[in-house]
């Protein structure tokens, strides 16, 4: 009798290491990817058919987040202050062949004094736009949902996925003429991973998005507003506006290819990608009248390089992008803007750790250059800027207590406009108000700050891991009689199960 008390002692020992086991390495491979110290192929790529492939383990999780953002540093028709209130939902699991990645969010987001914009989101790329000379407080909600699911292998080495992206969003302004919009986006991503030997594998991923946004205006006001109809930087149409419907259609088409080769100490990955997007704009129902149309061009690519593993290793990655937007007018018929944006960004880190779940020590440094040019042809309007600039971060983690985890990332950087111009030979209130504010913006050298701290604790006893976190990132504008600085902070609780 002794001995099968004994043994079973022995047996529920072990189950209870190898249970804690498995939430040591739950909680190992969530850090691991959060720090990016390993080749996280899927999201580099966005290509669903290397889920399987990219170190996640089988986990959900739920967060609530609350965010405030606040200063001038912002460009003329951004908010004032930003208070927002996010909760996520998701996980990854493995049934049998099948892989799935899932991904909710519902954001409320309240912002203060948002001037002249009329629409979703005045920085999206298309000019033509709705504004008003008045400036009010908004109130927004956002849906966003994303379904990755790898499938079984249709032959031996190929394997196949498919993401599903989906966003629903609405707001209001609280003051006359109180626009409105509602705006939707649903992206069908397929994808192939031709896993060619072991250690080396190629990747096709295809994008087709369906971009939609209504808007209104005037229908619940009770005066007629000045409305601008914006039709490029610069150029505009200002007429008395009783109510109206505006709608805005088109659609993105996207190609990608990666390639991606592992040995022993270390692991290459490149990809590469090409995107055109076209846009309509039409006001009125039952008759349509087009307003102007919309084409943009992205194309770029990265390289990643890793050495040595999880523990102790180093990384370096380069990548590119490209943006070249065009608006052709139906009054001009012609074109009459275009906007051009140049990115190049490099990432290098080293890390440490003794034990995965007990210290780390990672340091990384980010330096980048960016250009941007606007130019409005109607009223001979050129907006140019060239940055360069550098982020250093270090990253800590350590246990100071039984399954409790104490992260610090802190960091600091700068950046310089090496090249800055502006032309405006047709002023106007639009060019005063909208497009010499944003040379000013963008030309500004500022200095940036802030960090990271969180507190994590690993419950063993009840499977799940919970961990809260707070974030602040200030930008402080130097020598510029314009600006002061931008505070973006937030408060994070997350629970993983």
């Amino acid at each position: 009798m002794s001995l099968s008390i004994k043994t079973l002692n022995v047996c529920a020992a072990l189950l209870c290491a190898v249970y804690a086991l498995g939430q040591s390495q739950m909680l190992d491979s969530i850090h691991i990817i959060q720090d990016s110290r390993s080749l996280n192929t899927f999201e580099s790529t966005d290509n669903a058919a290397t889920i399987g492939l990219s170190g996640y383990t089988q986990y959900g999780y739920a967060s609530v987040m609350a965010k405030n953002i606040n200063g001038n540093f912002k460009r003329p028709m951004e908010a004032e202050r930003s208070n927002q209130l996010e909760i996520e939902l998701g996980g990854f699991k493995k049934l049998k062949n099948w892989i799935y990645k899932t991904d909710f969010s519902y954001k409320k987001q309240y912002d203060k004094n948002v001037p002249w914009s009329g629409v979703a989101n005045a920085y999206e790329g298309n000019p033509f736009i709705w504004a008003d000379s008045s400036a009010g407080d908004w109130q927004r909600d956002h849906v966003k949902t994303s379904i990755s699911l790898e499938t079984p292998s249709i032959f031996k080495n190929i394997l196949t996925g498919l993401k599903l992206d989906y966003q629903i969003g609405s707001g209001a302004r609280i003051s006359e003429p109180k626009p409105f919009y509602r705006q939707r986006y649903i992206a069908l991503i397929p994808a192939i991973n031709w896993i060619i030997t072991p250690s080396k594998s190629l990747g096709f991923t295809a994008k087709i998005n369906f971009i939609q946004e209504e808007n209104e205006m005037g229908f619940y006001t009770n005066s007629n507003v000045l409305l601008y109809r914006l039709r490029g930087y610069g150029t505009f149409s200002k007429t008395p506006f009783v109510s109206g419907e505006r709608k805005r259609s088109g659609q993105e088409l996207e190609a990608r290819i990666h390639y991606q080769f592992q040995a022993k100490k270390y692991q290459f990955l490149i990809s590469g990608f090409a995107s055109q997007r076209e846009e309509e704009i039409n006001e009125g129902v039952a008759i349509l009248n087009p307003s102007g149309f919309y084409s943009e061009i992205n194309y770029g690519g990265n390289v990643a390089l890793q050495s040595g593993k999880a523990n102790n290793g180093k990384s370096v990655s380069l990548a590119y992008r490209l943006k070249n937007g065009f608006a052709d007018d139906v009054i001009f018929r012609a074109q009459s803007a275009s906007f051009i944006e140049h990115s190049f960004n490099a990432n290098v880190s080293l890390w440490h750790s003794s034990n995965l779940s007990q210290s780390l020590w990672q340091y990384t440094i980010k330096p980048e250059f960016n250009f941007i040019e606007y130019t409005d042809q109607a009223t001979v309007t050129q907006l140019s800027a060239a940055t360069i600039g550098t982020k250093l971060l270090a990253n800590w983690r350590k246990s100071i207590g039984q399954n409790i985890y104490l992260h610090v990332q802190p960091f600091v950087g700068y950046s310089y406009v090496t090249y800055s111009n502006f032309i405006n030979l047709g002023e106007n209130i639009i060019t005063r108000n909208l497009i010499l504010p944003d040379y000013h913006y963008f030309s500004a050298n500022n200095f940036q700050y802030g960090g990271e701290i969180s507190l994590t604790l690993n419950q063993l006893n009840k499977n799940t891991v919970h961990s809260i976190s707070l974030k602040n990132n200030t930008v402080m504008v130097l020598n510029n009689p314009t600006f002061t600085d931008r505070n973006n902070t937030s408060l994070n609780y997350l629970i993983i199960f």
